[in-house]
């Protein structure tokens, strides 16, 4: 194998000093590379990586036809050697916002194992990288990691404050950064190579065992953030929640399908779909709980594994949610009574897609609420996907207590959300949150615009009906899982086949 040279190291430069306006357009901005010596070419090697795109190293090539399959989110570097996988390992990075800093995964898929740093990276285990990280795939690739200049990359040099928390250790690679607080990196000491994440929220003094986490410990399902435990801490005098849960390595669902700051790019129909179905699950089991999530948008979906196509999703961020005692007073949750805006200011794009046919036996899916959950008349979540019964009155206001609101306020954002998903605009966003609230108690939808061209008739009925002015007529969780979107021509049998996949990767 050989080594990595000085010149070689240094020829990195061209990553520093690349002249973007030249850069191919629909792979973005380069935002870190490898650098190295190909053994299967004999010659050294720039591997550039994009921002929101998955770098794809194996034997197997990317096609025309791939990048009209969504494989548009890849781009690859083939290695020829017998001895390497087709995909022998995943690369990307991913970047909750502008003020947080890129955070670059590795995955091995390959039963030879990718090299980091000289420890052995097993097949489906991950890592992160750092600068400078030394990657050897044997006999093929050995090359190092770096961000490109003035990239903001974490680092496992930084410091983080406190860093020791009973048996967890807490790690410098920030990940997150809110009005809430911060979400870092963390391991456990009975599993040292697994990473978790861990939300510091400074606690108000009277409200601060009222929190998300109250919720989440009860819940188990595969499509809600599983959390394994929460402490308590004082640091300077102030009181601090830290919640240990499972780390999202493919970000939200707002990065994946964002194209650069201004616009995000539309799914194709049956992954949309599948996504819904998965978010479908998720509320289906929080509603038969008693349980009303209220602030679900892309920014709470979170893809638990590698951002290709067909994602594996989770519900997250439970700060606001509701949990309803029919035999007790409402338990009202913290952070949030005021409407908060997303972190995007512009949605729109929009690309053909076709949905492929689906076969396979339809099965009924029955859920929904054991029983009625009481009526809620708090002021939460955020604007552009709030339902119009949340938006009756101005921010800090009762909704009144002789109308409230329930369960299918989380229907109506799914249908902002499914919106979004299938042509890529936000129907009710604007500029200022008084245009917002109102272009939401408008509740006006144009499906003749050229950004639904493609789309089903079923998909349209599907958004149609979610976001349904009238909260009685609106589709309930049970009438969505039964809608003719997820069971024509017995969509729902490949909707199971597919979730049971990517749950396995």
């Amino acid at each position: 194998m050989n080594t990595l040279s000085i010149n070689q190291l240094l020829h990195f430069q061209l990553f520093h000093n690349y002249n973007q306006t030249h850069q191919i357009k629909i792979m973005g901005k380069i935002i870190a590379g490898l650098v190295g010596f190909d053994d299967t070419r004999q010659s050294g090697v720039e591997i550039p990586l994009y921002k929101n795109k998955v770098l794809k190293i194996g034997r197997e090539q990317l096609s025309r036809e791939d990048n009209t399959k969504g494989e548009h989110r890849c781009n690859s570097y083939y290695l020829r050697n017998k001895h390497v996988s087709l995909i022998h390992c995943y690369i990307w990075s991913i970047q909750f916002d502008e003020e947080t800093p890129f955070v670059t995964y590795i995955k091995c898929l390959s039963s030879n194992p990718v090299s980091v740093n000289g420890k052995p990276l097993s097949r489906n285990c991950y890592t992160i990288l750092n600068e400078a990280d030394e990657i050897i795939i044997k006999k093929s690739l050995s090359a190092r990691f770096y961000y490109c200049e003035g990239i903001n990359g974490s680092s496992s040099n930084k410091k983080v404050g406190f860093s020791k928390n009973g048996k967890w250790c807490i790690l410098p690679h920030l990940i997150g950064v809110g009005t809430f607080g911060t979400v870092h990196v963390a391991r456990h000491v009975t599993n040292p190579k697994k990473l978790y994440a861990v939300k510091t929220i400074k606690c108000d003094p009277a409200n601060k065992y009222k929190v998300e986490s109250s919720i989440l410990v009860k819940l188990h399902h595969t499509n809600i953030i599983k959390v394994y435990e929460e402490k308590m801490l004082k640091h300077e005098g102030d009181d601090y929640l830290r919640i240990f849960q499972d780390l999202a390595i493919g970000g939200d669902l707002f990065s994946y399908m964002s194209r650069d700051n201004a616009s995000l790019l539309p799914l194709p129909e049956s992954e949309s779909l599948f996504i819904t179905y998965q978010i479908l699950k998720a509320l289906s089991y929080l509603h038969s709980h008693g349980v009303v999530h209220r602030d679900l948008k892309l920014d709470n979906v979170l893809i638990m594994d590698v951002p290709i196509q067909y994602p594996f999703v989770v519900l997250a961020d439970f700060g606001i949610a509701k949990e309803v005692d029919v035999q007790q007073q409402d338990l009202e949750l913290i952070f949030s009574q005021y409407y908060s805006q997303s972190r995007s200011k512009s949605r729109r794009r929009c690309t053909d897609r076709g949905m492929p046919g689906l076969k396979g036996r339809a099965s009924t899916v029955a859920g929904g609420l054991k029983q009625p959950i009481a009526r809620m008349h708090t002021i939460v979540g955020t604007a552009e996907y709030a339902a119009p019964e949340i938006n009756i009155l101005e921010i800090g206001n009762k909704v009144s207590t002789e109308i409230g609101y329930d369960e299918k306020v989380d229907v109506w954002s799914l249908g902002v959300v499914c919106h979004i998903l299938l042509s890529g605009i936000s129907p009710f966003f604007s500029d200022s949150l008084k245009d917002t609230v109102m272009k939401t108690k408008r509740g006006l939808i144009f499906f003749d615009m050229k950004e639904w061209k493609g789309v089903s008739k079923e998909g349209k009925l599907f958004v149609k009906k979610s976001l349904t002015m009238d909260s009685y007529s609106r589709w309930s969780i049970p009438e969505c899982l039964k809608s003719s979107w997820l069971i024509k021509d017995n969509r729902q049998h490949w909707l199971e086949e597919c979730y049971k996949n990517v749950v396995k990767r």
